[in-house]
């Protein structure tokens, strides 16, 4: 959680980005959010299933939890695709 205490509110801007992912990409999210949802809500585990760039796994990788990722580039089109596991806690940032 970035060394300070959470607080999570509809709106959220960060200073500094962090680090993880590629924010080469229009949209990419910071890990500083996924990092705060996680610090916040404390899941064991994390899914992405639109991943892109790997932000969620850096961010899981950061906190020491596991993460499940995928991503269109990969194959798991989440439209035709099965989804096997049932996690706890997902994380999905939509396409823009």
């Amino acid at each position: 959680m970035n060394g300070t205490k959470c607080k999570i509110t509809s709106i959220v801007s960060y200073p500094e980005r962090g680090e993880g992912g590629n924010n080469r990409y229009r949209g990419n999210c910071s890990p500083r959010l996924i990092e705060d949802l996680i610090g916040f809500f404390k899941p064991a585990e994390i899914c992405d299933y639109m991943c892109g760039s790997g932000t969620t796994r850096a961010a899981a990788e950061n906190l020491g939890i596991a993460s499940r990722i995928y991503d269109l580039h990969s194959g798991f089109d989440i439209m035709n695709s099965d989804i096997q596991e049932r996690p706890e806690f997902i994380f999905w940032h939509p396409p823009y």
